[in-house]
């Protein structure tokens, strides 16, 4: 684990933090790691878990310093505990930790993390989209120690490692978008580019660490790219591997476009229809002058060879991909479903995808 090592910021693998509101991150049992944590705070302890961690809590949540809540998608709930909470500890997935955070900032406590996605998504960065009151609001969260137990993520580890290729593919669009534009290379671009290079997916410490790193470069500024829409538009639809899909689709369409994309010249989408079926604004839409559109072709012609290229690195180990994921979960990789992917423009205008279809190739 060398290279994730060396790469993390802020790693404590002896214990989890040194004190109040530190942030690190640990490997232990979720068991051991509320025994070792809960005797720094003091006051009462809020235990937050959801519908996959029901019974995580069930030995601490007796105590008479202990309280318990379900977290069911709205933070509200927590705002009801009575005074004198002194810590927060919260497992389950990505909402579940980001509600927990909110609650821990509003009350200025600290909270350990026991996250059960292997991506770490929720775990990192100072502001996060919540529901409250039933409403989607961003608001400030506190920094939390993360504490993974490897039993607890083991059922995430493919979507772990496709959080890491879907970080690729957002290299190869900044990559794209950069050229298109005359940008510079984003400081962080070669950090994140060593972070996805080829590792032992099996080894499921290893795929947490990068995970780990890859959250706190982003949040550093490091390009997180459209995929990340794209993963929320699927878990808002409920598929049960979000990520992977996400990666599988924008591969196939980032294949296809510099393989063999070729702009329709006498074609303008329809944006006002366009964002009616994605359920977005029209006046948000981007529409190129036909001078920039000129540009945008022209450039293609010459960037084309290059992308093409790195993206059939990708496609060469989709086979090699696909066991993977039939090792860690034992169903088969998702078969593409290309529907979400149609309206991704619409909801990441500033993506590679808004690029394609101002060039008339979305309209499949």
């Amino acid at each position: 684990m060398g290279l994730a090592e060396r790469s993390l910021p802020k790693i404590n693998p002896e214990n989890i933090g040194g004190g109040d509101n530190s942030g690190g991150l640990s490997f232990c049992p979720l068991e051991e790691g509320v025994e070792r944590a809960q005797p720094r705070f003091g006051g009462k302890t809020l235990f937050v878990s959801d519908i996959s961690t029901m019974k995580c809590f069930a030995p601490f949540a007796r105590g008479l310093r202990a309280i318990s809540v379900f977290y069911d998608g709205d933070a509200l709930p927590l705002f009801t505990m009575p005074d004198g909470v002194g810590s927060v500890f919260a497992a389950g997935g990505e909402e579940t930790l980001k509600a927990a955070r909110f609650f821990a900032e509003v009350r200025r406590v600290p909270c350990v993390l026991f996250p059960t996605q292997a991506d770490l998504r929720g775990v990192l960065g100072r502001e996060g989209e919540i529901v409250l009151f039933g409403e989607k609001r961003c608001v400030a969260l506190a920094e939390g120690e993360v504490c993974v137990d490897l039993s607890l993520v083991k059922p995430t580890l493919a979507e772990g490692f496709a959080s890491l290729l879907l970080a690729r593919l957002a290299l190869i669009e900044e990559h794209a978008l950069r050229v298109f534009t005359c940008a510079e290379k984003p400081a962080l671009y070669e950090q994140v580019f060593a972070l996805t290079q080829p590792y032992s997916a099996l080894d499921g410490s290893e795929t947490v660490l990068r995970n780990y790193a890859l959250r706190y470069l982003e949040e550093q500024g490091a390009p997180a790219g459209e995929g990340e829409t794209l993963v929320r538009l699927h878990k808002a639809a409920g598929e049960s591997y979000p990520v992977w899909r996400s990666y599988l689709e924008l591969a196939a369409l980032y294949g296809a476009f510099f393989e063999c994309g070729r702009p329709r010249r006498h074609f303008v989408p329809d944006y006002c229809a366009r964002a009616e079926r994605a359920g977005t604004k029209y006046c948000d839409a981007e529409v190129p002058s036909p001078n920039e559109y000129a540009w945008r072709t022209e450039i293609l012609e010459h960037m084309r060879g290059s992308f093409f290229t790195e993206l059939q690195a990708l496609e060469a180990r989709k086979r090699e991909f696909g066991d993977l994921f039939r090792t860690l979960t034992g169903k088969e990789p998702p078969a593409l479903n290309l529907e979400t992917l149609r309206v991704l423009p619409e909801h990441a205008p500033h993506g590679l995808s808004s690029y394609i279809r101002d060039f008339g190739l979305m309209e499949f």
